[in-house]
């Protein structure tokens, strides 16, 4: 994955790993990358010219002078034969740009919205794919709290109910359009038909719960909103 940090100066590579490495008990299922944006080099493989036209033709190039992030994304892609995935087009914030600052307990990194995923980095790398989500909640984006300056995103997933909490969004990231508009265009790409749920799936007060029919999404994800 070739992720654009928000801060215009550093591109991060994020590449999974399997088997994931290990470390006493603790398995790192991605390794992370983070490069300057504008830092250019010059390599050369160290590949013959039997190489390249042969198992490499049309996948590397003998000499690289490139953006360093550009050049390690091309020479993985070219290695793996797997596909470079990048942020999705639908998707950009109220700055332009396509990664969201926010935390995972006391870990702050950025969340990136991928044409069929989530994917929290630097720490803990988190990957998380729409077929596996069941539901979405949205805590403090409104009512009592509409003065806080920051919500909270809660993704379910059908792994065990195993959730994931990305906490201290900024609200003003997006202005331009509602937090449910954004996380349904990530999700569906269609014209999207909403109902008011008798039965809200979260126990807490004053809650409204928005369920987001989706015909061609197998998944038939809800979007929970919190008040």
């Amino acid at each position: 994955m070739l992720l654009p940090k928000p801060d215009d100066l550093h591109t991060l590579i994020t590449i999974g790993l399997d088997p994931p490495l290990r470390q006493g008990q603790t398995r790192y299922p991605f390794l992370v990358m983070q490069f300057k944006r504008e830092e250019e080099v010059i390599i050369e493989l160290n590949m013959t010219e039997e190489m390249l036209e042969g198992k490499y033709k049309g996948k590397l190039l003998g000499r690289y002078e490139q953006p360093q992030h550009s050049v390690v994304a091309q020479v993985f892609r070219g290695l793996a034969g797997k596909k470079v995935v990048t942020p999705s087009k639908d998707f950009s914030s109220h700055h332009q740009q396509s990664g969201v600052k926010c935390s995972i307990k006391a870990n702050e990194g950025h969340l990136f919205c991928l044409d069929k995923s989530f994917m929290f980095v630097p720490k803990p790398a988190t990957y998380i794919s729409f077929d596996t989500i069941s539901v979405i909640v949205m805590s403090r984006v409104g009512g009592a709290v509409s003065a806080s300056r920051t919500f909270d995103i809660t993704i379910s997933t059908k792994n065990n109910g195993q959730e994931h909490q990305f906490s201290n969004i900024n609200r003003y990231v997006f202005a331009s359009q509602s937090i449910a508009e954004i996380l349904t265009s990530a999700i569906v790409r269609s014209r999207n038909h909403w109902k008011t749920s008798s039965k809200p799936r979260v126990s807490r007060p004053a809650m409204r719960c928005l369920t987001m029919q989706a015909p061609i999404c197998p998944s038939k994800i809800p979007v929970l909103t919190s008040y």
